[in-house]
């Protein structure tokens, strides 16, 4: 594999040294890989702020948090290489000795023939395994990754990230102008748009959410800069929380750099940072949380029923 990714043309370098520097002026967005030689598989990866081809590879530039996640049940390879010693040098991409292998958030898999589910972190396959769908990985280092994804015997597809530095990447968040009901009862939020996806602030969630079967307790740890998320426990107001600004307008939004705490396992979240307070994907606690969803565009509401299970 490493001899194909020997050659890369000075136009491709420069312009891939280019695209770093204007990374932050193109939009986000999520692109999907269909992956060949498979059945409706394919890959996701979140945060794409450009592209470039390489001979016959594409190379994604991503922002960081990246979630890279596999769909389909028929893939006996989902893979991804971190290269941390990867650089161009002399018109060339090298590699350098060291790969390391991405752990997964989530990975899961099963035998031909037998439904029954393993997990890859708890127990490393001992024959040929069958993916199940919905594993995913997240991608915070910068540099450089190879992905593959592929059914068994064949080549399947191969593609490389390049993520850079969360730090350095700033998104526009935009005022989300929908309704928002919980239960049915309306509720206003001070929350934000960013790439398409709607922000809540955390604790507003939480105080939303408290008395509800879904509830949740928010505490940070300073020492540790750590968020800790504790579910079914009821939500400790700090003051602030469902406070809506008047004429708010667009901001700057940050990767968030905290830790994340679920019950006291670390989990990974899409979260920003905007005027110092943390906004998190509502559908990412929506999963972790488990309650539903929903999106009404002839109406622009969006529904939160604790009552009903998370659904893609």
């Amino acid at each position: 594999m490493h001899k194909l990714f020997k050659q890369i043309s000075l136009l491709l370098v420069v312009l891939t040294l280019i695209s770093l520097s204007v990374s932050t002026a193109f939009a986000a967005e999520e692109k999907r890989i269909d992956i060949e030689d498979s059945k409706n598989c394919y890959i996701t990866v979140s945060g794409v702020v450009d592209e470039r081809q390489i001979e016959s590879y594409t190379l994604y530039i991503v922002s960081a948090p990246s979630t890279v996640k596999f769909y389909g049940d028929g893939l006996s390879r989902q893979s991804i290489l971190y290269l941390p010693e990867a650089k161009i040098q002399n018109n060339e991409f090298v590699w350098g000795n060291k790969e390391e292998e991405v752990k997964f958030v989530v990975k899961k898999y099963k035998y031909y023939g037998d439904d029954k589910v393993y997990d890859e972190a708890q127990q490393m396959p001992e024959d040929m395994p069958y993916y199940v769908s919905g594993n995913y990985a997240v991608l915070t280092k910068p540099g450089y990754y190879v992905v593959n994804g592929a059914p068994e015997a064949v080549a399947g597809t191969t593609f490389i990230i390049q993520v850079t530095d969360a730090a350095a990447v700033e998104q526009l968040a935009k005022p989300t102008t929908s309704k928002v009901l919980i239960n049915g009862k309306a509720i206003s939020f001070e929350a934000y748009n960013i790439n398409g996806n709607n922000y809540f602030k955390l604790r507003d969630l939480a105080m939303a959410l408290r008395g509800t079967n879904k509830q949740f307790e928010v505490g940070w740890d300073a020492k540790n800069n750590a968020i800790n998320l504790t579910s079914g426990k009821a939500y400790t107001s700090v003051g602030g929380e469902l406070v809506v600004s008047a004429g708010t307008k667009a901001k700057k939004a940050r990767p968030t750099t905290s830790k994340i705490y679920l019950d006291g396992k670390e989990v990974t979240f899409t979260a920003y940072n905007i005027d110092g307070n943390n906004y998190f994907k509502l559908r990412d606690i929506a999963k972790a949380m488990n309650f539903a969803v929903t999106w009404d565009g002839k109406t622009n509401t969006i529904s939160i029923n604790t009552s009903a299970s998370y659904t893609e």
